[in-house]
């Protein structure tokens, strides 16, 4: 004849170690625990879901007698419920509250004298592998999916802004460089490794072609500030910082997501996962696509054929029919000969006429980038789970581009024109090298137009004319309105840079390309005695193309037209227990 039934108690507990300072949205709620025979704890496990479930295995009915023989037991058996369902929302309990309602229970078991024969049901949150940096770190700023779709954050480096301490400068949209709290290395080559290590999935980043990748179907990213000196980013005298993407979890879901904006803006993510075969495989193939219109615009974009342009004239020519450049009061820079502000030189061989290229796009700054990603999940056992992973992507874009203000030229300082090195004049105390504002490269370089129109605004001296192509502003009545003038323009500029950031002249305008593609394999592992094991692999490459107008300018002062790529293997085996 069998025996009374053992009795049941739950209990609730949350993770060993609750991070601290979590934002919202990267709350992590129960599910599914289930009942085991007497004397076996079930734990649960914390996935993206809010939802919380507990409900027994067992299909045998509970005794009446167990309600009435514990009322005590029972409330707390109701409290333990509620409050799990709650957490789903609120969060994890913390830590001192299951040692205090341990505590309570065991008093309670003491007082009484009854024996502790009861079955013991642990409901214990885990917390999941994001969470662990806010364990771990002493400074971690921390951004769940909504904030990363709030902020409509496309790469790492559009958290910088929100981000204490964090700076991220990049050169072009493949090659940026870290820093944090002023710690970084400011070196933009191919191979470079700085003072912030970046991780993907728990991969190392190392290569910078591959550190600006797109972020989509995140799960959270972490930036961990200060010398790391444990995990993974060890001897990061920096700091790090974490990416993780969402895995599949067995369940049937998915989303799409879509943004539209002006110069035809547009932008879509989306995943969808499924179960292959229940309890065994589970995957998830997660995308994103952004494509946007230039925001700038390039007055040297569609620039006439070399037949239809008009040849620049002679330094100084007293032929009517044909009068040169002092005869007309025009410079280089002038048009119909100069398209965009560049100087027109007669060097070489006829016809001296501008050399910005045909073809040029008319808008810069754009966007065309995807990026794709397949995980699947194989769990053969309870003791043992392994992710795969592919991804891959393509960027292609022309140039990141903004606008050039030279700095040649002079000023009186406090406006003492009577010492500033005129003509006639013994002394040049006042005279000041470096303008902002002013002409670029050596001779007669390119000025930017609304700069110009500026200046002969406020002195109308500078406006060229037969005989003077460059003003009369260093005639004796003239000098003080050009000075205020140069001093007025500098000021304005270096208070508050562009008034028209959305126009510029570039004789150069890319594109730049960036293929990457990898892939990684991490699997977990129980082993006796309590150990766990750990192994991640990964590969990543990258095949790149760099065509990029430095100067800013429609001169050909500083430009870069390179092709590279690279790959890097990553391998991480960690036993613990």
């Amino acid at each position: 004849m069998a025996g009374p039934r053992p009795r049941r108690r739950f209990r609730v507990t949350g993770p060993s170690e609750q991070p601290e300072g979590q934002k919202d949205g990267m709350t992590n709620g129960f599910t599914g625990f289930a009942m085991g025979s007497a004397g076996r704890s079930v734990s649960g496990s914390v996935k993206d879901s809010r939802e919380c479930a507990a409900r027994p295995r067992s299909r045998d009915p509970i005794e009446p007698g167990l309600i009435s023989d514990a009322p005590r037991r029972s409330s707390l058996l109701l409290l333990a419920f509620v409050f799990a369902a709650s957490s789903a929302t609120v969060g994890l309990p913390s830590p001192s509250w299951a040692q205090a309602q341990e505590a309570q229970e065991q008093e309670s078991g003491d007082s009484d004298g009854t024996d502790s024969g009861i079955e013991e049901i642990v409901v214990r949150g885990e917390a999941s592998a994001s969470s662990e940096d806010f364990a771990a770190g002493d400074s971690v700023t921390g951004f769940g999916a909504e904030d990363l779709a709030a902020l409509g954050a496309a790469d790492i480096a559009d958290l910088a802004a929100f981000t204490p301490n964090l700076e991220i400068v990049t050169s072009g949209s493949t090659t940026p460089t870290f820093f944090i709290r002023g710690v970084g290395l400011n070196d933009f080559n191919a191979n470079s490794t700085g003072a912030v290590a970046v991780y993907q999935d728990d991969i190392a980043i190392n290569a910078p072609a591959l550190q600006l990748s797109t972020l989509f179907d995140i799960e959270a990213v972490n930036v961990l500030r200060g010398p790391q000196g444990t995990g993974l980013a060890r001897n990061a005298s920096a700091g790090a910082i974490k990416i993780y993407s969402r895995k599949p979890t067995g369940k049937f879901g998915g989303f799409l997501r879509s943004d539209f904006g002006n110069y035809d803006y547009r932008d879509f993510e989306g995943a969808v996962e499924a179960p292959i075969y229940e309890d065994l495989l589970a995957a998830r193939f997660a995308f994103r696509y952004t494509d946007r219109d230039g925001t700038m615009k390039n007055r040297c974009g569609d620039a006439p054929a070399f037949a239809d342009r008009v040849e620049v004239p002679e330094t100084s020519n007293t032929d009517p029919d044909n009068p040169g450049l002092f005869q007309l009061g025009k410079s280089r820079t002038d048009g119909p000969w100069s398209i965009c502000g560049e100087p027109v030189e007669r060097i070489g061989d006829p016809p001296f006429v501008s050399t910005i290229p045909e073809g040029l796009a008319s808008r810069v700054n754009d966007k065309n980038n995807w990026a794709a990603r397949g995980t699947v999940l194989f769990q053969p056992t309870l003791d043992m789970s392994w992710l795969v992973n592919g991804h891959g992507s393509r960027r292609d874009e022309l140039t990141r581009l903004g606008q050039s203000y030279g700095t040649k030229g002079s000023f009186c300082k406090d406006g003492d024109v009577d010492n500033c090195g005129f003509p006639t004049q013994d002394s040049d105390s006042a005279l000041v090298d470096g303008l902002l504002g002013g002409r670029q490269g050596t001779g007669i370089g390119y000025q930017a137009p609304e700069v110009a129109k500026k200046l002969i605004e406020l002195a109308p001296c500078k406006a060229g004319f037969p005989g003077k192509p460059g003003g009369d502003c260093r005639a004796p009545a003239n000098r003080k309105s050009g000075n205020d003038a140069d001093i007025q323009v500098a000021r304005g500029l270096a208070r508050h840079l562009d008034s028209k950031p959305w126009i510029g002249d570039f004789n150069r305008t890319g594109p730049t390309t960036n293929d990457t593609y990898g892939t990684y394999v991490k699997g977990d592992m129980v082993l006796p005695h309590g150990l766990q094991l750990t192994t991640t692999t990964g590969y990543d490459a990258y095949d790149r193309k760099i065509d990029i107008d430095l100067d800013f300018s429609p001169e050909t002062l500083f430009q870069i037209l390179t092709k590279d790529d690279g790959w890097q293997v990553a391998q991480d085996l960690k036993l613990q227990g």
